[in-house]
């Protein structure tokens, strides 16, 4: 999608795929999913992983410039 999206993680550890790089993450730290990157989330601890994200989406929803496009057809 054309927004990128801000994560901030509160408790828990895990990882993200973010355009095919594995990034580790636990308490406190900060990381952010750029536009038109595929991305997953992980959850690898033992306990559960509470992230809080803030995207710009909505601007651009607003300005009607939001477009996305699924994984199994990822843009060339």
């Amino acid at each position: 999608h054309v927004s990128c999206t801000n994560y901030h993680v509160i408790e828990g550890s895990g990882y993200s795929m973010v355009g095919g790089q594995k990034l580790d993450w636990e308490d406190k730290d900060v990381f952010t999913v750029p536009t038109w990157t595929f991305h997953e989330h992980v959850n690898s601890g033992a306990r559960p992983a509470i992230l809080f994200s803030f995207t710009d989406a909505p601007v651009m929803k607003a300005l009607d410039l939001y477009r996305e496009e699924s994984a199994s057809n990822p843009a060339a």
